[in-house]
């Protein structure tokens, strides 16, 4: 009833239905099985496809062997049957290319929608961002003074520094810190 064949470019499976054909009818019909191709790699749409036409080629060999119908009656009906496979087949197509469609409109809707509400944040944002930069830039400036005046306070501390030292060495501290051979001031000097 259902068999899968791989294809030759992908690997998949394609599906395919297949059904014998009763031995009383295969003169009328000129086949020994019906074949067709499911168009699907996907195995549950080709179960459902395969169980429509199972019923529907039940339909046309019921039809075959009650009414004893010709053998044109018989092709008729069997291409009946091709014809509503094939318009059914449209029809699901044509089902999922609306359903793509909707996707695809539903996600161009989303994503206009992001851009709108972006779009509004950045407005209300950027006069903000604005004030932003420009305090920073304030900031900026006040820094490099206050490194200007860093520099100058530095050496202020280094020339107290020496002042200090100098009174140091003069000092009982001092004397011990020259019978020990330590510069009374390296310390203090390595702090700034």
């Amino acid at each position: 009833m259902l068999r899968a064949i791989p294809s030759r470019r992908t690997g998949q499976p394609r599906y395919h239905f297949r059904r014998i054909v009763p031995a009383l009818l295969r003169p009328l019909l000129g086949k020994t099985e019906i074949s067709l191709v499911l168009h699907t790699s996907d195995k549950l749409v080709a179960r459902e496809r395969a169980a429509a036409l199972y019923a529907r080629t039940g339909q046309l060999f019921r039809a075959g062997k009650m009414q004893h119908p010709t053998k044109d009656d018989l092709l008729a009906l069997y291409r009946d049957l091709i014809q509503s496979y094939e318009a059914a087949l449209k029809a699901q197509e044509e089902s999922a290319e609306k359903v793509l469609e909707a996707e695809r409109a539903q996600h161009l809707i989303e994503k206009a929608d992001l851009v709108t509400k972006q779009s509004i944040f950045l407005n209300t944002v950027l006069p903000h961002m604005e004030g932003l930069l420009k305090g920073l830039g304030q900031l900026r400036h006040t820094l490099e003074k206050r490194e200007v005046w860093a520099v100058t306070e530095k050496q202020g501390l280094q020339n107290q520094i020496t002042t200090l030292c100098g009174l140091i060495q003069n000092t009982p501290i001092g004397a011990l810190c020259a019978l020990l051979f330590i510069p009374a001031c390296v310390w203090a000097r390595s702090a700034i």
